[in-house]
Order: structure tokens, then C-alpha cells, then sequence
């Protein structure tokens, strides 16, 4: 009987060929992100509840996959959705209009919302995060002119702040946040430097670990202190290697060379990847499963690329193509969980997925009119086991997340409250919004 039972397992992979059916938006959010037009209470000015503003900054999946965080760049909101396995199980959308322009009501409202006090740089999930364990629901996050927080993603409530300064003495605030790999320890990026935290010791007391330092002078050389070697730069981006490559991190920043290697105890610069974007400016990491390859973008620039961080001296593997050139936004993607694909969002309301053996493009599909600004794939969406003959039960399809938007530039003359460009009725024409946060649900094929 055991050995039948073995039989009939089968193993399935996502399928994101060309061959495979068009990735599903099962759970699309819209009117949430409409600026004060959420559930709260709706403003009473037009221009105020025009959704095209408040476009997304991201969208992070929970390490156990319950949760979604994302937040609006308007309205420096952070909102945190509980997504049930089955999505048949939300219900539908109310028929009550929210705000002053009637927007449909979406299907799913957040179960937390935080309002942050400035513009929001960067926002990251505790890696041992568990819905079951309320001690674990936290998330850090970095503001403008604010130290960095770790937030309750069940209270709301600011649990630690961690503090840097400057020379003067002076608060500075993080332009990136990631936790250890392991979780005990919180990294930020600053101006020539990454500073880290003991996640139980909150305050000002940290490592400072810098990423630029200048050249020691050889003995009876005149001159100044010496030519400046390392990375330079705001640190835009910190992405943890996987627990097995040892304390490994890396840092993207602003400067030249745009990413820079650490090892996570001591801060020590292992290696530098330079020359690859051409542009600089890199704005998103993302590591392999394995921990050997580390996959780059750029602001205004169209390509992702892909680097052996065990041979970094042949410079980067490939390059993935994706609509990202004439853009400082920063365009977000995701590796997959197995190491199989990774998809990328794109300035022309794409998701394209690639083949990461070849780098090879192998699907894409629209998912909006506007910017689609990240990708992230559900923690559970890579292998998983099937039963022939039978559902997959309890199997969560696989699924990724998207957040899409951009900021719209407006005027009086584009007839925001302006009674030239009123309708019929008086009202002022809005157009149809494009901030959404989608649930992606994909085809799967039995791997042989």
C-alpha cells in the first residue's frame, strides 16, 4: 500500500512558458490606494481623491506567506493584507461606493494600516516571521528624517526605533533596511556606510561598517590622505544571502562600483561588482536560492543582471532585458524559491519572466496601463507535491504579487477642479485607476 501511495505522488513546478496559459490576476486592489479614499473616510475635494498619486512602493509577501505588505507613496501608509490559501474564500466586493467619486469597493481590505510621519525609502519583513507566533509579526522600515523602525504587524505598534549619527551628532536617516539572514541582527544603509543593529538592543549603539575608505599612504609619499577605494555612494539597496553562504550581504548604492559584497559579522568588504550597469544608481538586489549568483538592476536602466559572486572578476553572466531605461523609479523583481525563473516589472505594464539557466525571456503578460514597480513571488510558489486523481489538497496554488503606479504629474490645466473639464453631471472626469496590488495565480507542469 505504501509503495501505490509513492506512486502516485506527482511534483509539480510553475510554468511560465510560452506554452503555459496567461498567469491569472485572481485578486486585484485598487480604491485602497486611492489617496484619503479608503474606508477611513473619503476626502471631499476632487483632486484629493484621484487615485493616480498614491502609487505603490513595493509589495513584500510575509516569510510565511500569510501576509502582504505594501505601502503608498502618497499617503506614507503601510498596509498589511492577511491573503487566505483559497481565494475563492473572499468574499465579494460591497455594492456601497467609496468616496466622493463612487469608486467600486475592493474585495479586500487591509487587516492594518500605519501611517508613517515621511516620505517611506524602504520597508523589509523579519525572516522568522509566523503568523502563529504574534512575538515574531514585525517588519522594519525607513523613513525621511527618521530612524528606523520595527513595527507590530498585528498592533500597529512601534515596538524599537534604532537610531544613527552623523558626525556632528546629528540623526540621519537610512535610505535602505534588512535583517541578518538569521534574524538577529538589523542592517540600514546610509552614505558611505552600513550600519548594524542587535535586533534586542534598540537605540543609538550599532556597528559601523564603511563601504568607502581612503588608501593608506606608503611611507614618504607627500600628498593628501591617499586615493579612496571601496564603494561609494548612498546605499539604495541591502539584499541577505541565503543562511548557507555564512553571513554573507550585499549592497547596492548610488556611486561607483554600484555593489559591493559584506561578510555580515564584520563588515568586511569581500568583493566588488563594477562596470556592469552603465548608468549606476543600482536599486534592487536579489540572490539566488544557492547563494552563488546575485541578480542587479539600475535606475534608467533597461537590464538585469546576473553575476557569479564566486568569479566576479569575469564580469556579470548575462543580461535580461526589461522596459526600465527611461525611469529613476525604482522597478523591483524576484527570484523564484526553487532558482528557476525570475520575473521583473517593467514601464509598459509588463511582468516578463526569465529562465535563470539561460537568462532566456520565456513569457511575459500585461498586468497593467501603468508602471508595473515589483514582483514578488509567494514563498510557497516553486515545487510542490500532487496527488493523481485527486485535488491538490492542501496545496496553495502558486501565486506572486504586483504593485503598479507611478506619480502622475498634474495642473489646474489638465482639469482637475476645473468647471471647464466638468461632465455632464458636474463632476470632474477621472480617469481609471492604475495603483493596484494584484494576486497572480499561474499554471503548473509536472516536472519528469
Amino acid at each position: 500500500m505504501a509503495d501505490d501511495d509513492e506512486r502516485s505522488i506527482r511534483l509539480y513546478a510553475l510554468d511560465l512558458s510560452s506554452r503555459a496559459s496567461t498567469p491569472t490576476s485572481s485578486l486585484t486592489l485598487t480604491t485602497e490606494f486611492a489617496v484619503n479614499a479608503g474606508r477611513a473616510g473619503a476626502s471631499t475635494s476632487a483632486h484629493d481623491s484621484i487615485p493616480h498619486d498614491n502609487h505603490l512602493k513595493g509589495a513584500r509577501w510575509s516569510p510565511d506567506g500569510v501576509c502582504l505588505l505594501t505601502c503608498g507613496a502618497e499617503d506614507n501608509t503601510y498596509r498589511v493584507y492577511d491573503i487566505p490559501a483559497n481565494l475563492d474564500d473572499v468574499p465579494p466586493a460591497s455594492d456601497e461606493p467609496i468616496g466622493p467619486h463612487g469608486l467600486p469597493a475592493d474585495r479586500l481590505w487591509p487587516a492594518l494600516r500605519i501611517k508613517e510621519r515621511e516620505s517611506v525609502y524602504d520597508y523589509a519583513w523579519y525572516p522568522g516571521m509566523t503568523a502563529n507566533d504574534p512575538g515574531t509579526c514585525v517588519f522594519a522600515s525607513t523613513a525621511r528624517a527618521q530612524p528606523v523602525h520595527l513595527w507590530d504587524a498585528v498592533t500597529g505598534a512601534s515596538r524599537a526605533s534604532y537610531v544613527a549619527h552623523d558626525h556632528l551628532d546629528e540623526p540621519i536617516a537610512a535610505l535602505s533596511v534588512a535583517f541578518a539572514s538569521d534574524g538577529t541582527r538589523l542592517l540600514a544603509g546610509y552614505k558611505n556606510a552600513i550600519r548594524a543593529w542587535d535586533l534586542s538592543r534598540p537605540g543609538r549603539d550599532c556597528d559601523v561598517y564603511r563601504t568607502l575608505e581612503p588608501k593608506r599612504r606608503v611611507r614618504g609619499e607627500g600628498g593628501g590622505g591617499g586615493e579612496r577605494v571601496g564603494q561609494a555612494g548612498l546605499v539604495s539597496c541591502i539584499a541577505t544571502a541565503p543562511a548557507k553562504t555564512n553571513g554573507l550581504f550585499a549592497a547596492g548604492s548610488y556611486g561607483e562600483p554600484g555593489v559591493g559584497v559584506y561578510h555580515e559579522p564584520t563588515g568586511e568588504q569581500a568583493l566588488v561588482l563594477s562596470g556592469g550597469h552603465r548608468r549606476g544608481g543600482v536599486t534592487h538586489l536579489a540572490w539566488s536560492p544557492c547563494g552563488n549568483y546575485l541578480y542587479t538592476g539600475a535606475r534608467r536602466d533597461g537590464e538585469i543582471l546576473c553575476w557569479d559572486v564566486r568569479n566576479p572578476d569575469v564580469g556579470c553572466v548575462y543580461r535580461m532585458r526589461r522596459a526600465a531605461e527611461g525611469t529613476n523609479q525604482r522597478v523591483g523583481f524576484d527570484v523564484e524559491c526553487s532558482g528557476r525563473h525570475l520575473v521583473s516589472g517593467g514601464t509598459d505594464g509588463c511582468l516578463r519572466a526569465y529562465d535563470l539557466r539561460t537568462g532566456e525571456e520565456v513569457g511575459a503578460w500585461r498586468a497593467s496601463a501603468d508602471t508595473v514597480s515589483d514582483w514578488a513571488f509567494h514563498p510557497g510558489s516553486s515545487f510542490a507535491p500532487g496527488v493523481v486523481g485527486n485535488a491538490r489538497g492542501g496545496w496553495t496554488a502558486p501565486r506572486g504579487a504586483s504593485a503598479s503606479g507611478h506619480r502622475h504629474f498634474r495642473s489646474p490645466a489638465d482639469g482637475v477642479d476645473s468647471s471647464d473639464d466638468d461632465g455632464e453631471d458636474g463632476d470632474a472626469k477621472v480617469e481609471s485607476p492604475t495603483n493596484a496590488l494584484q494576486i497572480w495565480s499561474f499554471s503548473v507542469a509536472e516536472v519528469s
